[in-house]
């Protein structure tokens, strides 16, 4: 690759980056709706889903470490999700060999839209009832599924499942990040394993994308949830609802 497509090629994966620190620091969703459609784009789709979990682990460890004096986290509610999260991811990674990248990619394509319309409508306030659901392990188990085939975060669909259920934003954000961390590292851990089955061209890519990516993402989300205490979030979390609504049409579109 010569020299002037190469720092092209780490300036780009450096914004998108510094992308995924604005949505994990403003909104503190993963950057996986972004990661996972824009490197599959160009790489191997199993590439793309480990790159992502990957960012997902590191993000998680600086999200932590940066809130862990203040961090209020509900035990019960991990117990209650974890153990399906940790089946889901195990079951989502084995399962995510045995499907074609293109219907793969449909999914994603698909939940990309789903996700847009539900960070569109919610308000982030509780709802009256605070009674924990029964089928929590269930929930918790299909989002490790699509954590493991798909390579999303769980944030997207975890948050306005806490928050439907009495939990404040804070401590839900807590709860997903604690969740996230052990998720990603296991779905992380195996599929690294499979890369001996890749082109030696995409796995000497592979660290370098995950590497600048991780990098960039930690630096900018700190500084994200700090300017997101004086801002109108709620606002901003519409518009980015609406540009991924468009950008998973747009996907969609392009695929058929």
């Amino acid at each position: 690759m010569a020299c002037n497509n190469m720092q092209t090629f780490i300036i780009y994966i450096a914004m998108l980056g510094c992308m995924i620190g604005l949505l994990s620091g403003f909104f503190g969703i993963g950057g996986g709706v972004l990661i996972v459609p824009i490197i599959a784009s160009y790489y191997d789709f199993q590439l793309a889903v480990c790159i992502s979990l990957g960012v997902m682990v590191l993000n998680s460890i600086v999200t932590i470490a940066s809130k862990f004096s203040h961090m209020s986290v509900s035990r019960s509610w991990i117990m209650q999700l974890l153990p399906g999260m940790i089946l889901g991811i195990i079951s989502g990674t084995l399962l995510h060999s045995h499907l074609s990248a293109n219907f793969l990619k449909l999914v994603l394509y698909i939940i990309l839209i789903i996700i847009g319309i539900q960070l569109f409508f919610i308000d982030r306030k509780p709802e009256k009832t605070s009674a924990k659901p029964r089928y929590t392990s269930i929930y918790g188990y299909v989002l490790g599924l699509l954590s493991g085939t798909l390579g999303i975060g769980i944030g997207s669909f975890c948050l306005p499942y806490l928050i439907h259920h009495r939990v404040k934003v804070q401590q839900a954000s807590a709860i997903i990040s604690v969740c996230t961390l052990v998720v990603s590292i296991i779905g992380f851990t195996w599929i690294t394993t499979q890369l001996h089955q890749f082109s030696t061209t995409d796995t000497q890519l592979f660290w370098p994308i995950l590497l600048i990516l991780s990098i960039s993402s930690c630096i900018v989300s700190p500084i994200a949830s700090r300017l997101s205490r004086n801002m109108d979030t709620l606002f901003l979390q519409k518009i980015f609802a609406i540009i991924l609504i468009a950008f998973g049409i747009g996907m969609l579109i392009d695929f058929f």
